[in-house]
């Protein structure tokens, strides 16, 4: 086992979906669907006028035995034959 010291302030474990929308989520905390627009000016200005202060400066390590975001995902499609996800709407 090879042995890192680095730290990190968040460990997400895998990298599916699920970790895609942890990192965002980590690095982008305001939900624009349950904001009013004047929130979202708010929070844009707070984001604009930190600095590199703040949510989007964690250090976040990703742990996931296939080295790649998505990857288990992506070989699934493959195997499938399923080219892109598509909504049925």
């Amino acid at each position: 086992i090879k042995s890192n010291k680095k730290r990190c302030d968040v460990c997400i474990i895998g990298a599916g979906p699920a970790a895609l929308a942890t990192l965002s989520a980590i690095h982008e905390p305001y939900t624009l669907d349950s904001m009013t627009p004047t929130q979202v000016n708010s929070a844009s200005e707070s984001i604009r006028y930190s600095r590199g202060v703040g949510p989007s400066t964690k250090k976040v390590c990703v742990v996931d035995p296939s080295g790649e975001w998505l990857g288990r995902w992506n070989d699934n499609f493959d195997r499938l034959g399923i080219e892109y996800l598509r909504s049925p709407a």
